[in-house]
């Protein structure tokens, strides 16, 4: 016999009760059957019929031959089938549904099962229980191996579902984003599942895993008590988000939401806070400039940044050559000769900063002739007073952190 030794180790041959299987009668049994008690719960039934029914007549053609020994439950092709599952999982059915309608199935089939084994018996008086005990690991390892099959359809589908539903949602987005679509309505915010009326905050986060990326974006929702959240999954480039505020940002929300990121050990750059669908633009069109700046500051950038923060750093974006060229008119000869050290950066900072030597001291910590001798340095390599060019220095200071192009007449010079 040709079936699967481990679906027929009893003596008794099933073949013979392959001819019981009338394909069409049964699969009809069992395709009213899943569409009443499994699917009209969930979906139209009239959707999945067609599918569901070729499926059955599948199936049940399958199970003839698994029984008559013709094929084994590896050589099982079920086609339509695995279409059927794909169906479920594009209409957004549940798994469990799914699997709940393989568990009634197999209830009517076994039903079926049985007045065909019965009448069988009354042919031929072989012992209903013997027939019975041989024929549970042809019948459960056919629902096994179908189930099984079915499942694996039914995840594809979901995962080309949602990777298909995300990449909508980003093509939405960026239409709002660039001004394409101007009145989103509210089929758009119903699809978004965020709406537009919000004090938006928007969020890029570093690459990384994208569950973890969700989970982290629910968690700064819960910080926040925002409204609603709207996270894209945009492939590989950075997760981006906006949390829709129930009003402007305070320093308690702004300090939670820190507290939250840091905790996490992840980094994220914020926008600036606006109202309405322009501040739905203009936040994440903020937040964008703020992470660029984070990768320019490298190791010296802060895990959780605010566009707020470096509005003097923004200014570098539109015109990098202009930030170089300040940069070296204004600390060039100290940058050349090695002596724009982190310290020497901390206290020129912490001197801008406070005003004043005894200021700068007690912000670092140390003595006010230290800070003096520091900066007695930092001037003499500038050749000029450091008290009449505060505002250039402290912008020079700030886009000097900055990975910035080098400035193209050195470059030349360099090069000559």
């Amino acid at each position: 016999m040709a079936t699967d030794q481990r679906v027929a180790p009893e003596s008794y041959d099933l073949a013979p009760l392959a001819e019981y299987v009338d394909v069409t009668e049964l699969s009809s049994l069992l395709t009213e059957v899943l569409l009443d008690d499994v699917y009209s719960e969930v979906i139209d039934p009239e959707i999945l019929r067609p599918l569901l029914s070729e499926s059955m007549v599948e199936k049940m053609v399958c199970m003839a031959d698994l029984i008559g020994g013709r094929i084994t439950l590896d050589e099982i092709d079920a086609p339509a089938a695995l279409a059927f599952a794909e169906e479920v999982g594009r209409q957004g059915i549940s798994e469990q549904t799914l699997e709940r309608s393989y568990r009634v199935g197999i209830e009517a089939l076994w039903g079926w099962w049985m007045s065909a084994v019965e009448q069988h018996s009354e042919r031929t008086g072989d012992p209903v229980a013997e027939l019975v005990r041989a024929s549970i690991p042809v019948l459960f390892g056919f629902v096994d191996r179908m189930l099984f099959v079915s499942l694996a359809a039914y995840h594809r589908a979901v995962a080309e579902r949602h990777h298909t539903r995300e990449q909508r949602r980003a093509r939405l987005a960026d239409q709002l984003l660039d001004g394409t679509m101007g009145d989103p309505g509210a089929d758009v915010e119903r699809f978004l599942g965020y709406g537009f009326a919000h004090h938006h905050v928007a969020g890029v986060l570093d690459t990384h895993d994208r569950a973890e990326d969700t989970k982290l974006a629910e968690e700064l929702k819960r910080a926040s008590r925002a409204a609603e959240l709207l996270v894209l999954d945009r492939g590989a480039a950075p997760t981006e988000l906006w949390l829709g505020l129930r009003c402007p940002l305070t320093p308690a929300i702004r300090a939670a939401l820190e507290s939250r990121a840091a905790s996490a050990g992840r980094r994220i750059a914020f926008g600036d806070v606006a109202q309405g669908l322009r501040g739905f633009r203009s936040s994440m069109s903020t937040a964008r400039n703020t992470a660029t700046i984070q990768a320019m500051l490298g190791e010296n950038a802060p895990q959780v940044l605010w566009a707020e923060d470096v509005r003097v750093e923004a200014l570098a974006l539109g015109n990098p050559e202009g930030a170089q060229a300040l940069v070296g008119t204004v600390l060039g000869t100290a940058i050349e000769r090695g002596l724009l050290t982190p310290r020497v950066r901390e206290t020129l900072d912490a001197w801008l900063v406070t005003g004043s030597y005894v200021g700068a001291a007690a912000l670092l910590g140390v003595h006010e002739q230290t800070v003096r001798q520091r900066l007695h340095r930092l001037e003499e390599a500038l050749g000029q007073s450091l008290n009449g060019r505060r505002t250039e220095l402290h912008v020079a200071l700030r886009l000097s952190m900055l990975k910035l192009p080098p400035d193209p007449a050195v470059a030349r010079s360099a090069s000559q």
